[in-house]
C-alpha cells in the first residue's frame, strides 16, 4: 500500500527520471545545513522529488524580516523554530519521509549524527557563520560526501560543488590555519559571488560585507539558488553527469540573462 502511494505521489517524475533512478532517490539521504532563504527551498524541492530521507539543521526562529523570501515563513509562525515549521510542511508533502531535525543547527555535538548515512550535503549556512563550516566540510570529506553551496546575490545565484576528492573548502576559500583568525574569518565575496551584481551600488555591497547593514535579498534569487542546489543534488546522486567542481563554478544571473562557467583558481 505504501509502495503504491509513493508512485502515485512521485510518478510524474518518471520520463525525465527512470523508475530505477526514482527508486534510488527513495533510498537516498540528503543533509541540509540551514533552512532559511536558500536552504528551505531545496528541502521542499527534494521532498517533492521523492527523496526518502532528509536531515535538516537550523538554530534560528522565523522573524518578520524573513517574510520577503524564506520558504515556510508566514505571520502565523513568527517566533517558531525554522526546522520545526519546515519539517511539518515536508511531512505534509510526504508523510512517509524519514526526517531528522536538528534545531540547534550543526554543532560539534551533532555533526557526526548529521552526516552519518548521508549521501550528499547542502551548505545553506548563513554567510557570516563560519565555524559550522569548519565542522561540516572536513567530516563530509572524510566520509566521501559531496557538499554543495549556493547563495542569492541580486537576481542571481552561484553553484559551488566540493568534491570529497578535489580541492578542500579550506584551500578554496584560503582559510587561515590559526584558530584565532578563523573566528573572524569571512568567505571572500569574489569566491561565493564571482560576479558581483553591477546593478547594486558598490557602497551598499561594502557596507553589507562590513556588517554595517543586513544583506538585501530577493525571493526569486533564493528560489533560484534552492533550485540549483536541489537539481545538482539529484544529478550527483544519480550520477547522470559529471559535476563542475571547485575551483570552477557556475553562475546564473537572471538580470544579465546569462549562465557562465568560471574558474576561480587564480581569482584574488
Amino acid at each position: 500500500m505504501l509502495e503504491d502511494q509513493y508512485w502515485r505521489r512521485f510518478g510524474r517524475n518518471i520520463g525525465i527520471l527512470t523508475e530505477e533512478e526514482q527508486k534510488k532517490l527513495k533510498k537516498s539521504t540528503v543533509a541540509i545545513a540551514g533552512t532559511g532563504g536558500v536552504g528551505g527551498i531545496p528541502a521542499e524541492r527534494l521532498a517533492r522529488l521523492g527523496i526518502g530521507y532528509l536531515k535538516i539543521a537550523d538554530p534560528d526562529i522565523f522573524t518578520e524580516s524573513d517574510l520577503n523570501r524564506q520558504f515556510g515563513s508566514s505571520v502565523k509562525v513568527l517566533g517558531r523554530k525554522k526546522v520545526e515549521v519546515v519539517g511539518k510542511i515536508l511531512k505534509e508533502i510526504n508523510p512517509e519521509l524519514r526526517l531528522d531535525m536538528f534545531p540547534g543547527g550543526v554543532n560539534k555535538d551533532n555533526v557526526d549524527d548529521f552526516l552519518n548515512g548521508t549521501d550528499i550535503a547542502i551548505d545553506a549556512i548563513e554567510f557570516f557563520t563560519f565555524k559550522e563550516r569548519m565542522l561540516l566540510y572536513p567530516r563530509a570529506r572524510k566520509r566521501g560526501i559531496y557538499v554543495i553551496l549556493s547563495g542569492a546575490p541580486g537576481f542571481g545565484a552561484p553553484l559551488l560543488v566540493f568534491s570529497p576528492n578535489g580541492l578542500t573548502m579550506e584551500e578554496f576559500f584560503e582559510v587561515p590555519s590559526d584558530e584565532k583568525q578563523i573566528e573572524n574569518f569571512r568567505m571572500p565575496a569574489h569566491k561565493i559571488c564571482p560576479k558581483l551584481p553591477e546593478y547594486v551600488s558598490s557602497e551598499l555591497i561594502q557596507k553589507t560585507l562590513n556588517r554595517e547593514r543586513p544583506f538585501s535579498v530577493l525571493s526569486p534569487a533564493c528560489t533560484l539558488a534552492g533550485s540549483l542546489l536541489s537539481a545538482e543534488a539529484v544529478l550527483i546522486l544519480l550520477n547522470k553527469r559529471k559535476p563542475v567542481v571547485v575551483p570552477e563554478c557556475i553562475m546564473l544571473d537572471l538580470f544579465r540573462q546569462e549562465l557562465v562557467r568560471m574558474d576561480l583558481s587564480n581569482e584574488t
